[in-house]
């Protein structure tokens, strides 16, 4: 285990562990203001909020208020907080289990605290981009509740889900080049 000042005398010269903590601590502002927009919005719901839609934007399911809070604070806050941390604290074992191109070569002790700060930095930007995704789906279900009878516009649903998915494949595919490009340097 490093001691704090050996820890802040690395990162200063490894660009890439000072990618993973801002990424990490940008997932943690993210988080509170995915929270703070979700208390301070739920009181606009009705007490049963239509929940689930059809693809023509007709609701078809419903839940309490209460309910709705719940299952939005495990999606929208629990889950990405999760995928944000949890994978990136599994890395710091003796010997990873994780499938990436060049595993040997990035998980010579030379090279591991860079590809585990790589990988941190990239769960942390997946668990960011999966709050702000509910966020704006639980901006859509206020929306829909809004009107009578409830309806969401799933064309916005979908434009926002492809920006989603593009951006984690955008993500994913920067971190393979990464990966894959290291045993040539």
């Amino acid at each position: 285990m490093r001691s704090r000042d050996g820890l802040q005398c690395i990162m200063r010269n490894d660009p890439s562990l000072r990618t993973a903590v801002r990424a990490e601590r940008w997932l943690v502002a993210i988080l509170l203001v995915v929270a703070i927009t979700i208390f301070a919005t739920i009181g606009r719901m009705p007490p049963v909020v239509a929940s689930h839609f059809m693809a023509s934007g007709a609701a078809n399911a419903v839940m309490t208020r209460g309910r709705y809070l719940a299952f939005l604070l495990v999606v929208a806050l629990g889950l990405p907080a999760f995928i944000g941390f949890v994978p990136g604290r599994a890395l710091n074992g003796p010997r990873p289990h994780v499938n990436l191109p060049n595993r040997d070569y990035w998980f010579a002790p030379e090279r591991r605290d860079q590809a585990v700060a790589m990988l941190k930095a990239y769960f942390a930007h997946v668990g960011a981009g999966m709050a702000v995704f509910m966020a704006y789906v639980h901006w859509l279900v206020l929306r829909a509740n809004a009107f009578r009878p409830p309806h969401l516009e799933t064309p916005v649903l979908f434009a926002g889900l492809a920006v989603f998915v593009t951006g984690m494949l955008l993500r994913s595919i920067v971190l393979v080049i990464k990966f894959r490009g290291g045993a040539e340097r």
